[in-house]
Formats: structure tokens, sequence, C-alpha cells
């Protein structure tokens, strides 16, 4: 378990009630039908992935795979060997589970309980992992990063998406996300310094950064907010702004900040 075993309790109450509040919107049939933000913010993780060309007899593992398991279940779609996901709440492992058995019964992922500063597969596994919105809830990210590095194959991919460094986030954003903070239990934001000094001391070498959350992206939310109907699957004005937000990733300043690194 992860070494503050008060920090993962606490983190394992936060994931279990939200996954309580989630959950009626699990898909009760056996399709991948995701919001845009979903299928976007996927669409950059396999896109990466078909850059370093891992290909197709790839083995993936996601880091805190939550309730929907959207990133294994995804590559088991995409016809990946293995994809696995792993979860410090049993419940969600479980939840987790049952869509991937609706949405690829015939390869469905696997799911494990664990922590992410103890994973409990052998090294030099996966040809890949991502860890998206985990390492700012840990309290020793050094240990997790040094498990992506135990467990990558060499020249294996880790994606890994933080929040970014307070003082690249719009000013009239910041009191609103030191709440999030605060309700979701993270203990810090990352610099692209922090980063690769941490990144690099573990192991890991061409590291890549991209920024997401711009100022577009504000606009695009209060404009779904105004016209529901421009969340619709087809809406060209929603990609239309979302590639203009993707467009700019040596823009450092925005909410999100998304690392991928190669395991030297």
């Amino acid at each position: 378990m992860l070494k503050d075993k008060s920090q993962v309790d606490k983190q394992r109450e936060i994931f279990d009630r939200q996954i309580h509040e989630d959950i009626g919107s699990m898909p009760q049939a056996g399709t991948l039908k995701l919001d845009n933000w979903m299928q976007s913010y996927l669409n950059r993780i396999f896109g990466i992935f078909k850059e370093m060309r891992i290909g197709e007899q790839g083995k993936i593992l996601d880091i805190g795979c939550g309730a929907f398991g959207w990133i294994p279940v995804t590559a088991m779609a995409h016809g990946f060997a293995l994809s696995c996901g792993i979860e410090i709440s049993l419940m969600a492992c479980r939840y987790a589970d049952i869509f991937g058995k609706r949405s690829v019964p015939d390869r469905f992922p696997y799911y494990a309980q664990c922590s992410a500063d103890s994973i409990c597969f052998k090294g030099e596994v996966f040809d890949a992992v991502t860890c998206i919105a985990l390492l700012e809830h840990v309290v020793d990210d050094d240990e997790v990063i040094g498990e992506m590095a135990r467990i990558l194959k060499s020249n294996g991919i880790a994606y890994i998406m933080v929040p970014n460094d307070y003082k690249k986030i719009p000013f009239f954003l910041r009191w609103y996300y030191r709440r999030v903070d605060r309700k979701m239990g993270h203990l810090r934001h990352y610099s692209r310094s922090e980063l690769i000094e941490k990144l690099s001391r573990l192991g890991f070498v061409e590291i890549t950064f991209y920024t997401s959350g711009h100022m577009i992206k504000m606009f695009q939310y209060l404009l779904t907010v105004l016209i529901p109907a421009l969340n619709a699957p087809s809406s060209r004005l929603w990609w239309f702004l979302e590639k203009l937000d993707l467009r700019s990733p040596d823009n450092d300043y925005g909410v999100t900040l998304t690392v991928v690194a190669r395991k030297g």
C-alpha cells in the first residue's frame, strides 16, 4: 500500500464517494459512447502511442484507472495484446471490470487493486503506462515514477497528466483550482522543470511536454453551458475549438500539463 496510509485512506474515501455520485452515468450497453472531452483525451493518448510506435502487440497499464477504466477498454478495442488497470479502490476495480466485459466482451481488460507506489506486476512487462491525474494525490511521487520505470520495458513510454504550475494557470481561475485541490485531496501542482528533474533522475529520457486548457478551452466550456447542444459528438464548433486548444502545446500557460517520456 501507499506508505502514508492516512493519505491513501483519504483518497480511497474521496474516490468511492465520487463513484457513488457518477455511477448512474455508467453505460448499460456494451458500447463505447463517450462525451467529447473524454473522446478527445483518448484520441491524444492513443495518437501519442501510435507516434511512439506502440503497436497492437503492445501491453498497456493504466495507473489509477477509475471506475470506468476508459483507457484499458479503449486499448482492447484498438486491438492491443493486453491492457490492465490498477486502483486503490476495490469498488472502482469491480465497476471497471463490469464495464470492460460489457464493452469488449471478447477481449476484456484486467483490473487489480493495488497502490501506485507498489505495483503488483513484475518488472519490464509493459510497453506503455498511463498515469492520469494521480501524481498530485500521492505523498511520495518519486516512488510512483520509480515504479513506472520498473514495470516498463526498455524504451517503454510513460504518459503522465498533472495539474499545471499555479503560476501558469490564468489568474482568475486560481481560486477555483485551490478549492478543487482541497476537495480532491491534491497535494501539489507541477512545473516543467520539476518533472524534468524527477523523470531524468529516475531513468527517463526524451521528455516532451504538452499543455492544454488554454483560454480557448474556457470559452468552449462557457459556450456549452449556454448552448448544451454543442456537446453533441457531431458538433463541428466544439471540435474546432478543441483543435485550437490542442494546437498550442508550446504555450506553457494552461490548466493541464501532460508529459510523455521514454524509459532509457
